[in-house]
């Protein structure tokens, strides 16, 4: 039986019918419709503010970067890659954030701007800020806010931006663009401005416990169409190569590797690097 045969015959019709449309559609798994977002992942505000708290508790112990450098109160961010739903510009809006700027290039805000997610997302998630951080507006100009100081950024704009933000996105740009845009973060970035890369070198497809291994059995310099499979002192090295200084790295989670059963391609990397598995990447320009 073929591959396409065995997947036809396993699926069910709702799945066939919604695999057909997106093919009809040239639709991307990555499709930002209300019909989408109301039943996805991203519902779940919660998530967001437990992965903002913990994320700075990390940098908090592991590093001597001040926690002020990370707090959103004043400033103007930037996040790459921040979802179907402004990301943590809802948080950050509402602990005082002066503006927030994202770049997401499947971002429907006919979808953001709906009565529907309004009402299901952003009302609940004001409520859970409330309950988390207090009373410190109404949801009206809570709501308003996020919608008028949210936008996508222009990179001609220069260094505008005081903190940079992304999580598991490094890893999704191509090698051949990761240096530009890399390059333009910096160009939006005032001088002395903080930036946190959170990045997961893992296989994103594997829901086995090892993420690694199924990675490393694979010639690294095939990038797929993914991942791009840069380690840790790829990343590095191309930060340093565009002018970010005081590079701190923060390895979060690691993952035991069976080294027997790795490519060769992967041989100029240390067994440390290579266990590696979700890294932070903070600093500052």
């Amino acid at each position: 039986m073929s591959k396409l045969i065995e997947k036809i015959w396993f699926s069910s019709p709702s799945q066939i019918f919604k695999a057909v449309k997106r093919r009809i559609l040239r639709e991307s798994s990555w499709h930002y419709s209300i019909e989408a977002i109301a039943s996805s992942k991203h519902m779940n505000f919660c998530t967001l503010i437990d992965r903002w708290e913990r994320y700075s508790r990390v940098i908090e112990t592991n590093s001597e970067i001040p926690t002020s450098n990370y707090e959103f109160f004043g400033k103007t961010i930037f996040e790459l890659g921040c979802g179907p739903l402004f990301g943590w510009s809802p948080i950050a809006i509402f602990l005082g954030a002066k503006k927030y700027y994202y770049f997401e290039p499947n971002i429907s805000i006919e979808t953001v701007n709906s009565l529907e997610i309004k009402q299901k997302y952003f009302l609940p998630l004001y409520n859970e800020l409330v309950s988390n951080y207090g009373p410190r507006m109404k949801f009206e100009d809570f709501y308003k806010k996020v919608i008028k100081n949210t936008e996508s950024i222009d990179f001609n704009s220069k260094a505008i931006i005081d903190l940079t933000i992304s999580n598991s996105v490094l890893e999704h740009i191509p090698r051949s663009e990761l240096r530009n845009t890399l390059m333009s973060l910096h160009s939006i970035s005032k001088e002395k401005s903080t930036f946190m890369h959170v990045v997961d070198f893992g296989d994103h497809n594997n829901r086995s416990i090892n993420k690694l291994d199924n990675i490393y059995i694979k010639n690294c310099n095939k990038e797929t169409a993914q991942l791009n499979l840069l380690r840790m002192s790829d990343i590095e090295e191309i930060l340093k190569a565009v002018k970010f200084r005081s590079i701190n790295k923060i390895i979060y989670r690691s993952s035991e590797i069976n080294m027997d059963k790795i490519d060769e391609s992967w041989s100029k990397y240390s067994e440390d690097e290579l266990r590696s598995r979700v890294v932070f990447f903070i600093g500052s320009t």
